[in-house]
């Protein structure tokens, strides 16, 4: 099992800016700065902190977006958002963060996105925002470390 956490605001994947030259009759599309400095990122840390192979079979892919507790909220509300009584209901989606994560670990951690066939994804508010990930191999038990 591979566990990573990513400290900071998480950043969800972007829609793709589209570029044409002036006068050009092609346009061609490119991914966001802020996107591709946080896959970036991710990257950079698993590829320091995972030992070993990428997985060759199925994984299962465990996702929890950590979103940053709004300052001007009461002391109560503060207290209901870490105590997940309140959720992160705004954009961007859950399925932006998956994208990006997914893309992230292609090549180090697995060798394609194809071979998550499960995952389970969600976002809370927490006092440390970041991005927690976990990828297990199929059958693999939660507790055991693959190293």
């Amino acid at each position: 099992m591979f566990s990573v956490f990513i400290p900071g605001p998480p950043v969800a994947q972007q829609r793709p800016g589209v570029a044409r030259k002036k006068g050009g009759k092609f346009s061609h599309l490119y991914e966001q700065e802020a996107s591709r400095a946080y896959k970036g990122t991710i990257s950079l840390i698993a590829k320091t902190s995972y030992v070993g192979p990428p997985y060759s079979g199925p994984v299962v892919l465990i996702i929890e977006v950590r979103r940053p507790i709004p300052v001007k909220w009461s002391k109560k509300k503060k207290e209901d958002a870490l105590n997940q009584l309140i959720r992160p209901t705004s954009k961007p989606d859950l399925t932006n963060y998956e994208v990006l994560a997914e893309n992230a670990l292609t090549g180090i951690v697995y060798h394609d996105d194809a071979q998550v066939v499960d995952k389970f994804t969600r976002k809370v508010y927490a006092q440390e925002p970041g991005l927690r990930i976990t990828v297990r191999a199929v059958g693999e038990h939660e507790n055991t470390k693959k190293s």
